[in-house]
Parts: structure tokens; C-alpha cells; sequence
């Protein structure tokens, strides 16, 4: 089988990119392809240093900025790999050719052989670092991929190995595709059925031989594949945001406070923080949640203040009231579990009259109802014992009585009522 003859293009100075859409211009000074431009000046992204021009890394300059991106494995080494959204073109003759993925499809079979030994169930299938899982998914990934090519499905890229599973030995597929592929789920059903009905249910490449069943094939596609669930499906920066698109994709944004140094190929992948333009959120959490306390102590000892001012004043009009008309008679209070009882004693009639009323409510609960009430009925009071005096003594001396008692009356109204414009 011929392999595919792949050709490449170049962009033009001073742009770079899978399209060529990033412009290295940056206020006048063309940056390398390996900066940006950061407030009017070319800067490397995170985890590079600028050397001769150029930000080197572990990687640097061999892996494709865009596309790929520079890993370090648990002995020390780097190595570049393809971005979650990307995967690498299976039969390509690059080093590492990274295509985005548009669609994937699930697929299932049962195994007969890989190679002419049988394929039985066993517990190291379960494991990804066992020979077996390896031997048998390197088997599979290079087999499918090109025996689809061969049928004339165009658009795929690549298939990886889910799972294997008792029955005997089944497998699960996520095979990608690109934005070339023509075609749904039937159409890969189609070429897989059609190669393995041509070759007694063997699928054969350069070596390689898997036998399955092909009763057993199902293909389904993924219509919805979020890869903003794992972290690991998607490459967004830590300070930006993961948002999944319909089918497969995603986009990344950066947070506010954060600039994008690659907005037009890399947005939301490297995000610095704007200098002097952003506070540390959990700082302000802190000055807000302190501020609101604050505001609320001063707003209750504001209330309490208020309410011990009135109450002052209250009795101090009480106090000042008895003061003021101690020579026609007196005020005494006799306090009860149930109720407060008010004497009025005229001086010289010695008469006397009883005003009974509920219990007074604390002044801190409602001082204007204690003093409307305690108003109304003084006036209540004066006025029913003015007119009883006045019918059943028409005499001089009662006359005067009457008229020290009218006296009273007007002030204890003038008294009351404006007590609260003395102060």
C-alpha cells in the first residue's frame, strides 16, 4: 500500500500560525514566532526563557507551538505531543503531525487473534502498562486507521484503545476524524464489514492481523464529547475558563485581571496577570465580608443610642411634669405585677380620681405607643374630672378649683404633645 504524499506551507514574514492569523508585529519590532506581544513588547510565554531572541524550553523550537505542546515524563525527559483537541495523523510521513479533531466514534468488536495467537480474557488486559494491553492496542491503532484509508474513508485520523473486556476478548475504539471525513456511522460500518467479509473476518496491514468477529461490530458516533469535565481533555490555562462546545471541542477564555497572550491561535491557553489592574480575590472577599460587619455594628449601636436617648427624654418630660405642677397637685405611681396605677390629688380639694392602664410596654420595644397612650388618656382623665367638678361644685372656691384644674389641663396637652421638640 502506497503511503500518501503530504505537502506543506509556509507563511509569510512576520506571521505564523495553523493559518498564518498571528501577527508578530509588535510596535514596529517583529517578534520570533516563539513570543508574543505583551504590552508593546515581544515576551515569552510561561515556562520559556528568551535566549539570542528566541524563548527556548525543554522542547524548544522543535515542537509546533500551535499544535503541540512540550511534556516532561517521570524520568526527566521531554518530548512534544499533540494538544487534547489534536491528534497525531496516523501514516503521516512528519514527525508529528497533529490534525484537529472534529467527530469521534465509539466502536466495539470481539477478537479472535492479534497475529495469529488467539485472543483470551485475562486480567493484564485490564492494566495499560501490561505487554498485552500494549501489544494488542498498538495492533489495533495501526490496523483500523489504514484499512478505513483503504476503503476510500477519507478524514481519519487516528484510533485509541478505551478498554478491553471479558467476551472473550472485547474491545472499545474512539476513532477520530477530522474535518475531511464524508460520512456518518454506517460509512465506517460499511469499511470495516467489507474488509473482513473479503478476508474471512481478518484485518490485515503491513504485518499486522486482527480477527474479529464482525457480528459482533457496532459503531456509534459521540454527538457530545465534553472535554471540560477532565482536566486532562482539554489544555485551558489555570486562570481561564473552560466552556464545551456542541459535538467535539471546546473553548478556553481568560479570566478577568488576565491579558491573553495568544488570543487569535491560543486563546485561554497562557493568561498573565495585567500589572497593577487586578487585586487578589480572596482579599477582596475578606474587605467585603469585614466592611459589611463593620456597617452593621455601627448601625446597631446607632439603634441602641437612638433607643436610650428617647427613653431619657421620656422620663425627663415625666420628671419635668410633675415638677411643674406640683402646686396644684401631685402625680404618685404605685407599680403592680399587672398594671401601673396613676393618682391625680388636687391640693386643695383633696379630691382624687384613679386612671387605670395596661401594663406600660418596655420603652425599648415601643416607646412612641407608650407615650401616644400615656397623652390620650391625661387628656382623657383631666377632662372627665374637669366636668364632673364643675357639676357638682358651682361655688367661688370651686370656680377657682375648676380654673387651676383648666390650667393643668392646658399644659399637661402643650406639655405632652410637643415633647418631642424640647431637645
Amino acid at each position: 500500500m502506497e503511503e500518501p504524499t503530504y505537502l506543506t506551507c509556509t507563511c509569510p514574514t512576520g506571521y505564523t500560525g495553523s493559518r498564518c492569523e498571528r501577527d508578530l508585529t509588535c510596535k514596529g519590532v517583529l517578534c520570533d514566532e516563539s513570543q508574543t506581544c505583551f504590552q508593546d513588547e515581544c515576551a515569552c510565554r510561561a515556562g520559556t526563557v528568551l535566549v539570542d531572541g528566541i524563548c527556548l524550553g525543554d522542547c524548544s523550537p522543535s515542537c509546533n507551538f500551535d499544535r503541540e505542546r512540550c511534556l516532561r515524563s517521570n524520568t526527566g525527559e521531554a518530548s512534544c505531543e499533540c494538544r487534547p483537541g489534536y491528534r497525531p495523523l496516523q501514516g503521516s510521513s512528519a514527525k508529528l503531525n497533529c490534525v484537529p479533531i472534529r467527530r469521534i466514534f465509539l466502536i466495539t468488536f470481539i477478537i479472535y487473534q492479534f497475529n495469529g495467537a488467539p485472543a483470551i480474557f485475562a486480567n493484564t488486559y485490564l492494566n495499560p502498562e501490561s505487554s498485552q494491553f500494549q501489544i494488542g492496542s498498538s495492533a489495533i491503532a495501526y490496523v483500523l486507521p489504514r484499512v478505513l484509508q483503504a476503503r476510500g474513508v477519507t478524514g481519519i485520523v487516528d484510533a485509541s484503545i478505551g478498554r478491553f473486556y471479558q467476551g472473550s476478548l472485547g474491545v472499545e475504539v474512539m476513532l477520530s476524524a477530522d474535518d475531511n471525513f464524508q460520512g456518518n456511522g454506517t460509512t465506517v460500518t460499511s469499511a470495516i464489514t467489507e474488509e473482513g467479509e473479503n478476508n474471512d473476518e481478518h484485518l490485515a496491514v503491513d504485518g499486522e492481523d486482527v480477527q474479529i468477529g464482525l457480528r459482533s461490530l457496532t459503531v456509534a458516533e459521540i454527538m457530545d464529547y465534553d472535554e471540560c469535565e477532565n482536566a486532562t481533555l482539554n489544555d485551558c490555562s489555570m486562570d481561564a475558563s473552560c466552556r464545551d462546545i456542541s459535538g467535539v471541542g471546546f473553548n478556553c477564555t481568560c479570566n478577568g485581571g488576565f491579558i491573553d497572550l495568544y488570543p487569535s491561535s491560543l486563546p485561554g491557553r497562557y493568561c498573565r496577570a495585567v500589572p497593577g489592574d487586578s487585586l487578589n480575590v480572596g482579599l477582596i472577599a475578606g474587605l467585603t465580608a469585614t466592611v459589611a460587619f463593620l456597617l452593621l455594628f455601627v448601625l446597631v449601636m446607632a439603634y441602641m443610642i437612638i433607643l436610650r436617648l428617647r427613653r431619657r427624654k421620656y422620663s425627663h418630660n415625666i420628671q419635668r411634669f410633675m415638677r411643674n405642677h406640683s402646686n396644684t397637685g401631685y402625680f404618685s405611681r404605685s407599680e403592680e405585677p399587672d398594671e401601673l396605677q396613676m393618682t391625680y390629688r388636687d391640693g386643695r380639694s383633696h379630691s382624687e380620681f384613679d386612671h387605670h392602664e395596661p401594663s406600660m410596654p418596655d420603652p425599648v420595644h415601643d416607646i412612641d405607643t407608650m407615650n401616644h397612650g400615656f397623652e390620650n388618656d391625661m387628656y382623657d382623665t383631666v377632662y372627665d374630672y374637669d366636668d364632673d367638678f364643675v357639676d357638682d361644685h358651682t361655688d367661688e372656691d370651686h370656680g377657682q378649683s375648676n380654673m387651676d384644674l383648666s390650667v393643668v389641663y392646658n399644659d399637661i396637652a402643650h406639655e405632652l404633645h410637643d415633647r418631642n421638640y424640647d431637645e
